[in-house]
C-alpha cells in the first residue's frame, strides 16, 4: 500500500510488485455523506486539536509532539486537545489536562464524526522502518472530514501532502511549533470553516 513497502518486497522476492495505495471506499464514502460536516459545534473561539491513535504502541509517536503541543497550549488558551483512541499523557502536557479530552474509540462512524468536530488533525510519527511503511490513511480520513492535517515528514505523508497547501508537514520540534500556532490562529481557523461550508 505503500511505495517503501514496494520497495521492499521488491528486494525480497523475484517478482513483480504492485503499488495499490489505500483509498477510501464506497462504505466510507457513505458513512463520510451521512455525517453533518463541518460537525463543529464547540464555541467560535475555541480550537480543537485532534490526536487519533488506534493502539498503545503509538505512545512514542505521540512523545514526537508532545514538546510543540505544550508551546502551543501555553500560548493560545483557547486550544484543546481531543485524543481519539489510546494514548499516554507525557508530563509535559500534563498542566493543561483541562484541556485534554479522551475519546475511546467506539466504532468507524463515531470515529469520523469525533473527527469531523474537530478543528485540525495531527499526525507524528516517529522516523523508522516501521512508519515508513505506513499510509497515509489519517490524513485521507481528516480530508473526507473537511479537517486540515500537519504531519511527520515521513513515509507516505511525505508524498501525499504537499506543505502549506493541502496539509502540512513537521521535521522538527520547531516545524510542529510554528505550523501548528499559525493553523490555530482563530482568523485561521475561521477561514478554514467558511471555505468548509
Amino acid at each position: 500500500s505503500t511505495t517503501y513497502l514496494q520497495e521492499l518486497a521488491a528486494s525480497e522476492f523475484s517478482a513483480p510488485t504492485f503499488l495499490w495505495r489505500n483509498l477510501a471506499d464506497s462504505a466510507t464514502l457513505s458513512m463520510v455523506k451521512s455525517l453533518s460536516l463541518p460537525g463543529r459545534e464547540h464555541e467560535t473561539l475555541s480550537v480543537v486539536i485532534a490526536y487519533a491513535s488506534g493502539s498503545r504502541a503509538h505512545d512514542e509517536d505521540f512523545n514526537v509532539v508532545a514538546e510543540a503541543l505544550s508551546v502551543v497550549m501555553g500560548r493560545n488558551e483557547h486550544v484543546s486537545l481531543r485524543v481519539l483512541g489510546h494514548v499516554v499523557i507525557p508530563p509535559v502536557l500534563m498542566r493543561y489536562r483541562e484541556r485534554i479530552e479522551a475519546h475511546p474509540f467506539s466504532g468507524y462512524l463515531q470515529y469520523l464524526q469525533e473527527l469531523g468536530a474537530v478543528d485540525l488533525n495531527i499526525v507524528p510519527l516517529t522516523s523508522g522502518r516501521f512508519n515508513e511503511c505506513k499510509s497515509a490513511i489519517r490524513y485521507l480520513e481528516a480530508a473526507l472530514c473537511s479537517v486540515p492535517t500537519i504531519a511527520s515528514a515521513v513515509g507516505q505523508f511525505s508524498e501525499i501532502i504537499s506543505d502549506e497547501d493541502d496539509g502540512c508537514l513537521a521535521r522538527s520540534t520547531e516545524d510542529w511549533i510554528v505550523k501548528a500556532t499559525d493553523a490555530v490562529d482563530q482568523e485561521t481557523v475561521a477561514q478554514f470553516r467558511i471555505a468548509c461550508e
